[in-house]
């Protein structure tokens, strides 16, 4: 078995709203509700209470093995005169490095029908977050597409309406999301760090499942160097079982920050190859 890293900046499939490490219970980005008229995400931290006489939509899929999660999806109760789409993406796992949640919404804007582009997005301030905006529309339909940077991922809100008024209500009440300050002072993001010169010792995951296969996965090491949380994201459930079972055992070098060593956050895949 080969393990790869991947270059850039995590999850489990969306049947499980919280992971275990060896010590407590971690949050997972799909594990977001709502609750007393709130969509609620501890793991962003982030509390979205919704318009009046809105109701939540159908739920997504699991994220997908590039990071790319489909949170949640909101409308008003009895009609679809506007909808509002939630959603991540972790830089850890993205096809395409994304260095901003300008750049992010920049490469949308390239895909989308050059006839429907506009300028770059400008930043914004929402709730007292930084945001970049991209507007757009297409068959009579606006679309007003925010994002921000939250815990190494690029959290998207998707506002779409028939009507631009709509749309300006839904912006406002965008202005009533509060965010966790803990959030910020979590683990510092680390790409590539999960490699030989950092780490002390390591045990390969037991083959499972098929062969061929490839697992995201998203650890959280601690100021000491040992693994406290592993997330696959995807993969069948005895894989992704080998993977933590294996990977709570790797210890590493403690990374250092200003001097100073502090728990940090980083990516790699799991490779189950030929060579089980």
């Amino acid at each position: 078995m080969a393990i790869a890293l991947l270059a850039a900046i995590v999850a489990v499939p969306a049947r499980e709203l919280r992971d275990t490490g060896p010590t407590k219970v971690y949050p997972l980005p799909e594990g977001g509700r709502v609750s007393r008229g709130a969509y609620r995400n501890e793991y962003f931290g982030l509390v979205y209470p919704l318009p009046t006489d809105w109701v939540e939509d159908v739920q997504g899929p699991p994220p997908s093995t590039t990071g790319y999660y489909a949170l949640a999806a909101f409308k008003p109760r009895d009609s679809l005169a506007a909808t509002i789409w939630i959603a991540a993406q972790d830089n850890f796992f993205t096809t395409r490095q994304v260095d901003s949640a300008a750049d992010f919404l920049e490469q949308m804007k390239r895909q989308l029908v050059p006839a429907l582009s506009t300028k770059s997005p400008p930043q914004i301030r929402v709730a007292g977050q930084s945001f970049a905006r991209l507007d757009y529309a297409a068959a009579g339909l606006h679309h007003v597409v925010l994002a921000t940077e939250i815990r190494c991922h690029t959290v998207v809100f998707s506002l779409t309406s028939a009507s631009m008024a709509q749309i300006e209500k839904l912006l406002a009440s965008l202005d009533r999301i509060t965010f966790s300050s803990k959030t910020s002072r979590r683990q510092v993001c680390v790409p590539e760090y999960a490699t030989g010169e950092h780490m002390i010792h390591r045990v390969e995951p037991a083959a499972a499942g098929p062969r061929f296969s490839s697992i995201p996965v998203r650890i959280i090491i601690d100021a000491k160097g040992v693994v406290k949380h592993v997330h696959p994201i995807g993969g069948l459930p005895e894989q992704a079982e080998s993977v933590r079972e294996a990977l709570v055992q790797w210890r590493f070098k403690p990374y250092l920050l200003n001097g100073n060593p502090v728990a940090i956050e980083t990516g790699l895949i799991v490779q189950f190859s030929r060579d089980q």
